[in-house]
């Protein structure tokens, strides 16, 4: 008999796993991310994602230029208000500007930035994106923590011999 996707499962070692069919089929269930995220939980999992990618960040700058970008932004003059510069930082971060300053989906004049007084700060350049290295550690970090609470329910004679599914995720 097969235990259901997304049952929680406690080994003997009293670690919280995870079933997970070894063919998800579509989107994961609602149980499923539930008891994922138990499971993450549990492990403490939160905390180590967190410092992988705080390091990462901290170790390119990232805070001082978002810092530096988002004072560029204010004494520009462009922005016109709270949730503008609130936008224009996350797009920025998001990597989801256009070349001219504009937030990606934006309409009107929100969306822009004064792109003549930005220039005169000469600060237009500042690449605020989630540094590469936070985006391959933060990855790793979350890999290990399902590798630790995740258990593929391998039922499926099909794939006998195969690496789970799971495994692939990139």
């Amino acid at each position: 008999m097969s235990i259901p996707a997304g049952t929680l499962s406690k080994p003997s070692h009293s670690r919280a796993r995870v079933i997970v069919p070894s063919r998800p089929g579509g989107p994961l269930s609602d149980d499923l991310r539930h008891d994922l995220l138990n499971g993450l939980i549990s492990q403490n999992a939160v905390s180590g994602v967190r410092a992988a990618l705080s390091g990462s960040c901290q170790a390119a700058d990232w805070q001082k230029n978002v810092e530096n970008r988002t004072m560029a932004l204010l004494r520009s003059g462009g922005i016109r208000s709270l949730q503008q510069l609130e936008a224009q930082i996350i797009a920025e971060v998001l990597g989801r500007t256009t070349s001219r300053g504009e937030v990606s989906g934006a309409n009107g004049k929100e969306g822009k930035i004064d792109e003549e007084k930005e220039m005169s700060n000469g600060d237009s350049a500042t690449n605020i994106e989630v540094p590469d290295q936070a985006i391959k550690n933060g990855t790793a970090a979350v890999r290990k923590a399902l590798d630790a609470i995740v258990v593929v329910d391998d039922k499926d004679p099909a794939r006998s011999g195969e690496e789970p599914v799971w495994k692939d995720w990139r």
